[in-house]
């Protein structure tokens, strides 16, 4: 029987602009760092309501953080709590299809 693997734990960052959410993805993409996007889209809905106005979220895996921090000079803080996916290691979570599952 095989043991129980640790979950895979993500610090989030919060991208307020389309100008600060394209640069650092573009930075992320550019230096093949594992991550996940969040990227929120207008509505569909002629004058709805939209009451977030990020331009998405950004999970960097936690071992990839000094990575991450370096890339960006710093500038982006990580929201207090980590995003942690059940999947776990074994299955790579929601990264599975970045990591080589």
């Amino acid at each position: 029987m095989s043991e129980p693997t640790a979950p895979l734990r993500f610090y989030v960052f919060f991208l307020h602009d389309k100008i600060e959410g394209e640069h650092v993805y573009a930075i992320v993409q550019q230096n093949e760092l594992p991550h996940r996007l969040q990227k929120f889209q207008e509505s569909a809905y002629a004058g709805a309501m939209s009451l977030n106005r990020d331009w998405g979220k950004l999970y960097i895996p936690e071992a990839e953080l000094d990575r991450f921090m370096e890339l960006t000079g710093n500038r982006l803080a990580p929201e207090v709590e980590m995003h942690v996916d059940g999947g776990g290691a074994k299955n790579k979570g929601c990264l599975g299809f970045l990591m080589g599952k």
